[in-house]
């Protein structure tokens, strides 16, 4: 039988690790409550953080929903594992990160079919959909004995597959989404611009016949540019530019209201008579119809400095040669969006131009010069309006440009 001085004590630490104290005789006799505190103290020391120094290459979107579980695993597994890299790409909305993709799942030999987001790549094995990596992941971590980060050298490897996500963006985007970011793409500062300068010249026209034929020409040649650029066919225009167009409508605001207090020649008095013309001609020029298709095309380049992510998505997709059905269909559908703004900002003009000829034919039915006068006087007025509304719009496009 042991005596006191005998006695073995056990302690068991986190982990399930047991620690053998044995009291020595005599004056080596660790006194009980002694003994107790510095048990207590041991088993309160935190545990060395496991070193697992894995190389962990991850692919995800930004509008994956099935990307999130995977995400908030990786996280807790950083937390717990301090020395483990762990490298994220985003393939949506980043075409060499997308490429680079493409790679590992041909370098991995993933199947067709089994290709999808989120997925991980370690040496030797891959993880495809939140479900196997969330399940699985740190058991291969705990188990794998190669630190080096995966290569797309040609791997022979073993894979996981769950639910998963398209890889590819085109099989992600939904009407909805191309419909909100049409219309975010209406009202861009650029295009606000774009439509001050058209309502300046369309409200210039006495005729509505004028109105509507100009208008159909500057709607189809603002559809034509932006399918083009969509397609990446013409250059994205820097962002200032939209700044620079706000001012030119202050100034021409400005001169169409003090046109309306005086007369066209108390607006150029400074100028000499040469200047004077050729001005003149330039602005005339501007209302014709190569003039309107003309400046419609350079209005619609010179707008795309800030353009919807998602635009600029189907245009990269385009610069990379990815054309199939579906881009040109999102592409179309955005443009036609894109339309319904000056659509009907021209049929206002064009039916408040013909209330003006009701208007003015009706104050004088039975004499057609003092009926001019009126449509003129309205006109005016008119033009008036929308050159006071032109003037607080680009100094608000200023700002927010």
């Amino acid at each position: 039988m042991l005596t006191d001085c005998n006695k073995i004590f056990y302690r068991a630490l986190p982990g399930q690790t047991f620690i053998k104290l044995i009291a020595l005789p005599g004056n080596m006799v660790i006194g009980k409550r002694l003994l107790l505190i510095v048990l207590v103290l041991i088993s309160l020391l935190p545990l060395a953080a496991a070193e697992e120094t894995d190389c962990l290459v991850y692919f995800y979107g930004t509008n994956c929903a099935g990307c999130a579980p995977a995400n908030q695993h990786l996280d807790s597994l950083k937390a717990k594992y301090p020395t483990l890299e762990i490298k994220k790409f985003e393939v949506y909305y980043n075409r060499d990160k997308a490429r680079m993709l493409e790679n590992y799942f041909n370098s991995y030999r993933v199947p067709e079919n089994s290709r999808g987001l989120p997925v991980l790549f370690l040496p030797g094995s891959y993880f495809v959909g939140s479900s196997t990596l969330v399940s699985l992941l740190e058991g291969r971590i705990l188990d794998n004995l190669d630190n080096s980060c995966p290569t797309i050298e040609g791997e022979t490897a073993i894979g996981l597959i769950g639910e998963k996500e398209p890889y590819g963006v085109l099989d992600t985007l939904t009407l909805s989404m191309v419909t909100k970011a049409a219309f975010k793409d209406v009202f861009r500062p650029g295009m606000i611009a774009l439509l001050l300068v058209l309502l300046m010249i369309l409200s210039s026209f006495r005729k509505k016949e004028n109105i509507l034929q100009r208008g159909i020409l500057a709607v189809l040649t603002l559809a034509l540019a932006s399918i083009l650029f969509g397609l990446g066919l013409l250059f994205k225009a820097p962002v200032w530019i939209s700044k620079a167009i706000g001012i030119f409508v202050i100034i021409a605001s400005i001169i169409r209201i003090k046109g309306f207090f005086a007369t066209w020649k108390v607006v150029f008095e400074d100028l000499s008579e040469s200047a004077e013309k050729n001005i003149i001609n330039y602005i005339r020029y501007l209302f014709t119809p190569v003039g309107v298709v003309i400046l419609s095309f350079i209005l619609t380049v010179f707008s795309t400095g800030r353009v919807s992510e998602l635009l600029t998505l189907l245009r990269v997709l385009s610069l990379d040669g990815i054309y199939n059905p579906k881009l040109f269909g999102y592409l179309f559908y955005h443009t036609l969006i894109i339309l319904i703004l000056p659509v009907a900002m021209i049929i206002i003009l064009y039916r408040t131009a013909d209330r003006l000829d009701r208007h003015a034919s009706g104050k004088e039915p039975y004499n057609d010069p003092k009926a001019e006068k009126w449509r003129s006087h309205t006109q005016k007025v008119l033009r008036f309006v929308v050159s006071s509304l032109m003037l607080v719009i680009g100094f608000l496009l200023l700002f927010i440009s």
